[in-house]
């Protein structure tokens, strides 16, 4: 079919032309180019180059057959123009999406690390907490030796399991204490490390409402026991009116012992957590450290020193996120215990921390000299491999080349001096 007499259909096709290579344009409300589309690509007219054209005085335009593509490769297109546009427009909303929800939650990459914090600090302050309400004797007043060993095995030993788990994701801080250390040295922005600090928190309230639930079935039978029942749980879990119980054993709830001064607990929970920061600092950050995979282990066995020496003093918090979820929910239960030097859990561990961190950073952290040790730079190893691989195949190249030099003697079509004569290149 022709597309001609183009100028008679002018006025049907509205304010159409035609351009210099004979392409037919429309500018109709309606068409494709109004929508955004231009049918240039996908129409090529030429006039025809027969001379009985000539001297005629319309001139008829036939699709040039060299130009022009099939109907389906010219839907195709457009279907990719359109599928483009929609793309766009799919791109625009998600990121007018990010813009409302942030950059914070939008970006799993960075939602991740607060995330496994969260979680891992809530199972901290379960299973250790929990080992505390466990290990009480129901019927008894004083802590023996073996309460002692297994809560703090249960606190050392929390810290492996959940520094190896989430470890590769957030570091495994676990403690807004060892998160003050890293922002000190600057190996931490403190806008991460405020949402860590922040993570951690809600993470021990959350394992600590946890516990209770878990718990909370304990103090159920107290009121049917009687009178004589003055000891263990009910005693411990009694409320200040007497009017009920709260949540057993305070959810082992750090607390200043009654022969203990607030200097004392403030000095033994600041060495605490210098133990424990500085296990961190030499063992998993030091580049020199041979602690490598084994680093949770030396940091769940500071973990379970500290416990043994400061439980029966202060219950050994160490970590403020620990000490202030088993305090809130007690609150949430009617349990009051913000006594005498509840100050101590959440201003010890910090500066205890800051004097780790100084302490790292004036003495043990290594300068940018090269000193004569054993430990290559990462990816040295690589690099030896590579120049022993880059030798390795230099010589084989170098053997191939004697080789193939050798075959060419034997087998090069040369003429003895005892053969003359004879062509050993014909057939």
């Amino acid at each position: 079919r022709t597309f001609g007499e183009v100028g008679r259909r002018r006025s049907r096709l509205g304010s159409g032309r035609v351009g210099p290579s004979g392409l037919l344009r429309t500018h109709t409300k309606g068409s494709a180019l109004h929508d955004g589309i231009d049918l240039l690509p996908f129409l090529s007219l030429t006039p025809p180059t027969t001379p009985s054209n000539k001297g005629s005085h319309e001139k008829r335009y036939y699709p040039n057959p060299t130009n022009s593509r099939s109907t389906e490769n010219k839907l195709s297109n457009l279907y990719r123009i359109q599928a483009h546009k929609r793309s766009t427009d799919e791109a625009q909303r998600t990121e007018r999406k990010q813009q409302q929800m942030g950059r914070f939650f939008a970006n799993k990459s960075s939602f991740r690390p607060v995330a496994a914090e969260f979680l891992a600090t809530a199972l901290f302050v379960w299973v250790g907490c929990g080992t505390a309400v466990a290990s009480q004797r129901w019927g008894g007043e004083a802590m023996e030796s073996a309460d002692l060993v297994s809560i703090a095995l249960g606190f050392g030993l929390a810290i492996t399991t959940l520094a190896y788990a989430v470890g590769h994701i957030s570091g495994g801080h676990i403690n807004p204490a060892v998160t003050l250390a890293f922002v000190s040295t600057k190996m931490m922005d403190v806008k991460t490390g405020l949402q860590y600090a922040i993570a951690q928190f809600a993470g021990a309230w959350f394992g600590a409402l946890i516990l209770w639930g878990c718990t909370a079935s304990i103090t159920q039978q107290c009121q049917d026991i009687g009178a004589d029942f003055t000891s263990g749980v009910c005693k411990k879990s009694l409320l200040p009116d007497g009017s009920g119980y709260g949540p057993p054993f305070a959810l082992g709830a750090n607390a200043v012992g009654p022969r203990v001064s607030n200097g004392a607990a403030f000095l033994i929970e600041g060495v605490g957590t210098y133990l424990l920061v500085m296990t961190v600092m030499l063992s998993a950050v030091h580049p020199k450290s041979g602690a490598g995979n084994a680093a949770p282990i030396a940091i769940g066995w500071a973990v379970l020193l500290a416990h043994l020496v400061l439980v029966p003093f202060t219950g050994c918090g160490i970590n403020p996120a620990r000490s202030f979820g088993p305090l809130v929910v007690d609150s949430m239960g009617g349990l009051n215990n913000w006594g005498r030097g509840w100050w101590v859990f959440f201003t010890a561990p910090f500066v205890g921390s800051l004097f780790a961190a100084l302490t790292y950073k004036v003495v043990f952290e290594p300068e940018g000299e090269e000193d004569d040790v054993v430990e290559e730079a990462p990816g040295a190893e690589k690099e030896t491999l590579a120049v022993e691989d880059g030798a390795a195949t230099e010589k084989f190249k170098n053997e191939i080349d004697d080789e193939g030099s050798m075959a060419t003697e034997m087998f090069s079509p040369q003429k003895p001096a005892n053969m003359e004569g004879i062509d050993l290149a014909s057939p």
